[in-house]
C-alpha cells in the first residue's frame, strides 16, 4: 500500500497521484519524495558516492556484508516475493540479492539521486525512489524491508526504524545492520556523518519499540575486529591530517585474504553462531501482527 506524504492517505494504485488530495511527488529522473534533501550533505557526504562506487564490488567489507544479508534473508524468509531496501545507496546489497534470488521483486530507496543512478545502472529491472528514511511512502507493502548501515545517520533513529517497520507486511521481515561499539568511534564515523555506534542492548530496545520481534542477532566482522580497532587507533579524528579513505586502499592480496576470513565467519553465522563482538551488528526481526 502506498502512503501519501502530503495528506497521509493510503491507496493502492500504479500511479503515485494521491486519490484523496491529488498530490504527486516530484519526478526528476526518479520519483522524489524528499527533493529538498536531494543535495543535502547533512546525513551523508556526497563525495562518498564517487569514492566508494569503484570499490564496492571488490572491497571485502562490502562483499562480505552484502553476502551475509542475502544469506540471512534467504534463510529466514525463504518465501519472500518482494523486498525494499531503505538507504540502498549504490545498490550493492540489491545486486547481490538479485544474483542469488532473481525471482524477488526489488525496490530501493535512498536520499541521494547520484547513488540511485549508480544503483539503476547495476539493476535496471529494479524500482528506485528518492526518499527520506524518516518518511517512507509505504505501509504493509513488502515481505522484507532492510535498513543497512543507515539509521545511524539520523538523529531520529526511532522514527526511522518505525517507518521501516511500517513498510513491512504483518509477520514480514525486517533486517537492520548498524555499526557497533562506541569504543570504535573514529575518523570513518565522522566522515560518514554517523550520529552514533550501537550496543546490542540499544539496538534491540529500538527494534522492540518499533513493533518488531527479534529472530536473530549477531555481531559481524568479528574475526577482523583487531584490525579494525588498530585502524581506528591510527586515526581517531579528521583533524589529525589522515585520509579516512585510506582504509579502503589495501593490496589485492590482503583484500582476498580478508574476504576468505569473512566467508568463514559467514558460514558460522548461517549455521546459527551469534558473535558477541564485532564492528557491525545485525538484527533479523519479524513485524508483530
Amino acid at each position: 500500500m502506498k502512503v501519501c506524504l502530503a495528506c497521509d492517505a493510503r491507496f493502492d494504485a500504479d500511479s503515485w497521484v494521491c486519490p484523496a488530495c491529488s498530490r504527486a511527488p516530484v519526478e526528476n529522473g526518479f520519483v522524489m519524495f524528499a527533493p529538498e534533501l536531494a543535495a543535502s550533505i547533512e546525513h551523508y557526504p556526497s563525495e562518498a558516492v564517487w569514492e566508494l562506487a569503484p570499490r564496492e564490488e571488490l572491497y571485502f567489507w562490502f562483499t562480505a556484508r552484502n553476502a551475509l544479508i542475502s544469506a540471512l534473508v534467504s534463510q529466514q524468509f525463504p518465501d519472500a516475493r518482494n523486498l525494499l531496501e531503505v538507504g540502498c545507496g549504490m545498490g550493492g546489497v540489491l545486486t547481490r540479492m538479485h544474483a542469488e534470488h532473481p525471482d524477488i521483486s526489488l525496490t530501493g530507496a535512498d536520499l541521494l539521486p547520484d547513488a540511485l543512478r549508480v544503483a539503476r545502472e547495476r539493476l535496471p529491472g529494479a524500482t528506485f525512489i528518492q526518499a527520506d528514511i524518516r518518511h517512507v511512502p509505504y505501509e504493509e507493502e513488502f515481505d522484507v524491508v532492510c535498513a543497512l548501515d543507515v539509521i545511524e545517520h539520523v538523529d531520529e533513529d526511532d522514527v526511522a526504524l518505525g517507518e521501516v517497520a511500517r513498510a513491512a507486511k504483518p509477520g514480514g521481515g525486517v533486517v537492520v545492520a548498524v555499526p557497533q561499539h562506541m569504543w570504535l568511534w573514529g575518523a570513518w564515523d565522522e566522515l560518514m556523518q554517523h550520529r552514533r555506534r550501537y550496543s546490542r542492548r540499544s539496538l534491540l530496545e529500538l527494534v522492540d519499540s518499533a513493533g518488531l520481534e527479534c529472530v536473530r542477532v549477531t555481531s559481524s566482522f568479528s574475526f577482523v575486529l583487531p584490525l579494525v580497532y588498530l585502524s581506528r587507533l591510527r586515526s581517531r579524528t579528521l583533524s589529525d591530517g589522515s585520509d579516512p579513505y585510506d582504509a579502503l586502499r589495501i593490496p589485492s592480496t590482503v583484500n582476498r585474504a580478508l574476504g576468505t576470513v569473512m566467508r568463514a565467519e559467514r558460514a558460522l553465522i548461517t549455521r546459527g553462531v551469534s558473535f558477541p563482538v564485532g564492528s557491525s551488528l545485525t538484527v533479523v526481526a519479524r513485524k508483530r501482527h
